[in-house]
């Protein structure tokens, strides 16, 4: 289960946050040599209460730049707030909620086609059971929808939408409620640009065994086949007396509902976070807590459903306190996001001195901490703690995001994590041709490099630069991929290799300046000479015996 209890209450707003400010008060000091040093950390801004506090949801990057986001707490009537932040941290609140028009915005904001921001709000409305609404970059607010009161467990179209929305290819917006509908388990929704809901599907009790599951929480994402995929926090095959460990789901466009993977807990992990896509149609995520060590998981799954771990988090400690911690994070709540060769970025909630860690996780699953919050005290500090929302990766290749906690002021902070730029790699053959049985020098160096990886007429693991000989039978393609913890560049370069049939081969070696020749038979223009010098011969002779 969740460490964050994702429980709804009717009375008490986020009725986690209490317990967690509790947590983090005091807990002891632990340093740990971990962080990788080419990945610099900064604070981009420290809320306060009075612009929102609790930021809460994936930071969303505008047409303009800047980046968008929600608290679920603080403002001016202590709802929540939309804001705006520039590149250099210059924050705009856009909308302080009123209640009327929501409370406790969750999840991230989706941008339509004309650059109009939509979210969700978990309470507020009418019938306090969460909105839907719309804004657009100067901050005009539009109220589009209010769920349906909830009497007795259920409601006809669900409460407390806390994964945000995702626009589809049709132009509607589709999302999910943790709780309401038919079966007061959750329901997944297409709300149109105006404001025209319809519920697509009701999940079934979430203290059942059904394969469905139940409460789901987070994001939906759209898969290659025009599906979207999603999880649920609890439910499943796997329901055992206590709330189940959550499932893998698919949703067409037309709402056909389809089960995919029911969470097992101890072998693939409890609670799964948000889906990145892929680009070979399958998907990476995270569980926030369960797998071997009970801290969380990382896996992939295919569109079919079938889970792959690729990295189980250590062991954590318990604190007098109550926190968690370990050498690299513990409860990787936020989800993650996928780099451009599969390298996974995302945080944790504790783990690490108990402030919770950035990660990312090479595609050999190696992992490494890019930054362990600071400790806490007073629910402050200087970097922020508790993270429960992906980052993103920006388009200075930058990663961003926000912490639940901490700050100087104890409410959250919206950070940066400048990621050194991608390797170059130079890879150089002595010559481009050969003429077979021949050789020749094939040489590389890089820069920014932290390990090589050989494929096509050589493999293995590589040194960051170095040389050595080659001696292909045939034509070949050598190529050489170095990554470091901002992703992979690859390079590859041939060798022709041509057939040893006495034609005369040139070799492209600027420096040698040398020509290959092949044995075999004699040339023609030599033949030719040899004859002719015989002719002239015979033609002395016989006028020396005539004279």
């Amino acid at each position: 289960m969740n460490p964050i209890c994702i429980a709804h209450s009717r009375r008490t707003r986020r009725p986690w946050l209490p317990g967690l400010a509790l947590l983090l008060t005091a807990f002891s000091s632990v340093q740990f040599a971990y962080a990788d040093s080419t990945a610099s950390f900064s604070v981009l801004h420290t809320f306060s209460s009075s612009e929102g506090s609790v930021p809460y949801g994936s930071l969303l990057q505008g047409a303009d730049g800047r980046f968008y986001g929600n608290t679920a707490m603080g403002g001016a009537n202590n709802l929540g707030t939309v804001y705006a932040v520039t590149p250099a941290g210059a924050l705009t609140v856009l909308h302080h909620f009123t209640g009327s028009d929501g409370a406790s915005p969750a999840g991230p904001l989706v941008a339509a086609a004309s650059g109009t921001l939509y979210g969700v709000t978990e309470f507020g409305g009418s019938n306090d059971s969460g909105t839907v609404f719309s804004i657009t970059p100067s901050g005009q607010f539009t109220l589009l929808y209010t769920f349906a009161a909830w009497a007795d467990g259920a409601n006809a179209d669900g409460i407390a939408p806390r994964g945000g929305l995702t626009l589809g290819s049709d132009g509607n917006f589709y999302g999910a409620t943790t709780r309401g509908g038919r079966n007061d388990a959750g329901t997944l929704f297409r709300i149109t640009p105006a404001g025209v809901l319809t519920t697509l599907y009701s999940f079934n009790a979430f203290n059942s065994s059904q394969p469905d599951g139940a409460m789901p929480t987070t994001p939906l994402v759209i898969g290659a086949d025009g599906r979207f995929y999603g999880t649920t926090s609890v439910g499943g095959t796997h329901y055992s007396g206590s709330l189940g460990p959550g499932t893998l789901y698919a949703l067409a466009l037309d709402g056909t509902f389809s089960a995919l993977h029911s969470f097992t807990a101890t072998t693939d992990g409890s609670s799964p976070s948000g889906l990145a896509p892929t680009g070979d149609g399958s998907f990476y995520g995270a569980t926030s807590s369960g797998g071997s060590n009970g801290s969380g998981t990382l896996f992939k799954a295919t569109a079919q459903g079938d889970i792959t771990t690729l990295y189980s988090f250590s062991a954590a400690t318990t604190t007098a306190t109550g926190l968690q911690t370990n050498n690299e994070g513990a409860f990787p709540v936020s989800g993650v996001v996928a780099g451009n060769d599969g390298t996974l970025y995302g945080g944790t909630a504790f783990g690490g001195t108990g402030s919770g860690t950035l990660f990312s996780l090479a595609p050999d699953n190696t992992l490494t901490v890019l930054h362990q919050f600071s400790t806490l005290s007073n629910s402050a500090n200087s970097d922020g703690a508790v993270v429960l929302n992906a980052p993103i990766r920006a388009s200075d290749g930058s990663i961003y995001g926000v912490t639940a906690w901490g700050g100087s002021n104890g409410v959250g902070v919206l950070y940066k994590l400048t990621m050194p730029a991608l390797p170059t790699i130079s890879l150089q053959l002595g010559s481009t041709q050969i003429t077979s049985g021949n050789s020749t020098t094939l040489g590389w160096n890089t820069s920014g490099a932290s390990n090589c990886t050989a494929t096509g007429g050589w493999s293995g693991s590589r040194a960051t630069s170095g040389s050595l000989t080659v001696k292909p039978s045939a034509t070949t393609t050598y190529t050489l991929s170095c990554r470091n913890i901002s992703g992979t560049t690859t390079v590859s370069t041939m060798l022709t290799v041509n057939p040893n049939d006495g034609s005369t081969e040139s070799g492209t070696d600027p420096g040698s300046g040398t020509t290959s020749k092949g044995g075999g038979a004699m040339p023609l223009w030599l033949l030719a000479w040899g004859l002719l010098a015989g002719i002239r011969s015979r033609r002395r002779a016989f006028t020396r015996n005539n004279v």
